[in-house]
């Protein structure tokens, strides 16, 4: 996660630095043109990046929450192959049938819900601060905008993020300051989810 922001805040402002080059925006249409495009694609490109340009600014944002976002999916598979194995070892909760149902879908739950199976499933508590939770959810609900709504604020979003000023329609923007928060939060909850975890199962057999 860490290496996703710092690719994108290196190339956002690498590409920035670059442009204000003396003659940089010349080099860069003859680099470009040199590799195919004419002159109408340029200046068509040019108007086109000026009219939407509020929504280029926050685009390398908004495409790194959703590849954080993402790698939080990933780690919920792995935590839970890796419970499942480690319940066979080590003695755990005993789970009814909807409780093993639960878990075994846990990666198609929300968070707080998958903290909730885990918790369950494993016997301990994760005592997440409310604050790291309330920005884990807001950065969800805005990565589900991105994925399945362009985007553009719902009535979905706006009966459920805490933020306020927002209208239907409108364009969910990620702003940098924002996006750092979220990621701290989500690293502060994969310290809190994977600790307690790692020492209920300290004794059982190396993972295959």
């Amino acid at each position: 996660m860490i290496g996703a922001m710092f690719y994108a805040t290196v190339a956002d402002i690498g590409s920035g630095e670059y442009i204000r080059l003396p003659n940089g925006l010349t080099q860069l249409e003859n680099k470009m043109r040199q590799d195919g495009m004419d002159k109408n694609e340029w200046e068509r490109g040019w108007k086109i990046l000026e009219k939407y340009m509020p929504v280029f600014e926050n685009s390398v944002f908004q495409n790194v929450l959703v590849l954080v976002r993402s790698h939080w999916d990933w780690y919920i598979r792995q935590l839970g192959s890796f419970v499942k194995f480690a319940r066979v070892h080590v003695a755990s909760p005993s789970l009814s049938n909807s409780e093993q149902r639960a878990f075994d879908s846990v990666d198609r739950r929300e968070i707080e819900k998958q903290l909730s199976i885990f918790e369950s499933a494993c016997g301990v508590a994760f005592n997440v601060p409310s604050s790291t939770m309330a920005g884990v959810k807001e950065m969800s609900l805005v990565r589900n905008l991105g994925l399945h709504n362009r985007w553009e604020v719902d009535d979905f979003y706006l009966s459920r993020t805490l933020t306020s000023g927002w209208t239907v329609g409108e364009m969910r923007v990620v702003e940098f300051q924002e996006l750092r928060r979220w990621v701290s939060n989500l690293t502060s909850l994969l310290d809190a989810t994977s600790i307690p975890i790692a020492k209920q199962y300290v004794s059982a057999p190396d993972y295959p």
